[in-house]
């Protein structure tokens, strides 16, 4: 019985000794400095991730700032959102999780004024909106905007209204 278990524990150690060395390769040479004396894969891994994974609270302020002060001015709806859709995505990497309502919110404040009838007209119903629905509706009354002014339209990925 402690055969197989020194056998086992003897797998392990091969195993992890192999798991390492291939992480370690597969690192940029400046960052193999800061973790060639680590001894085990998971000691590695835990040196990578409080050096470059956590980030700092001003990032993560500075991007919340950013969510709070994006406006569409001349940009197409879709590159808006898109905006918006990023700066969130990179807070959900560091943990931080913008509820569905707080998005809509960020996207509504963010409109210009020929967009209050449609941004009323979203904010009315009790069920929430989903992101592809708002899409939808902002880019059909983006198209609607256009054709009202059609000098508008053919600006190179952005609109003068």
């Amino acid at each position: 019985m402690v055969a197989s278990i020194s056998i086992e524990i003897m797998s392990f150690v091969t195993d992890d000794k192999t798991f390492y060395k291939c992480m370690v390769a597969s690192l940029s040479p400046e960052i193999i400095p800061f973790v060639i004396d680590d001894k085990t894969s998971y000691v590695f891994w835990q040196n990578l991730a409080t050096t470059y994974v956590k980030s700092s609270r001003s990032h993560i302020m500075s991007l919340r700032e950013d969510l709070n002060t994006i406006q569409k001015r001349n940009l197409f709806i879709t590159m808006y959102l898109q905006k918006i859709k990023e700066i969130c995505t990179k807070l959900a990497s560091v943990g931080v999780h913008i509820s569905t309502d707080e998005i809509f919110i960020h996207v509504v404040h963010g409109l210009p004024s020929e967009y209050d009838s449609v941004a009323s007209a979203l904010c009315a119903p009790e069920t929430d909106i989903i992101f592809p629905e708002l899409h939808d509706n902002l880019s059909n009354f983006e198209a609607y905007l256009t054709v009202d002014h059609p000098e508008c339209g053919a600006n190179h990925g952005e609109l003068c209204c």
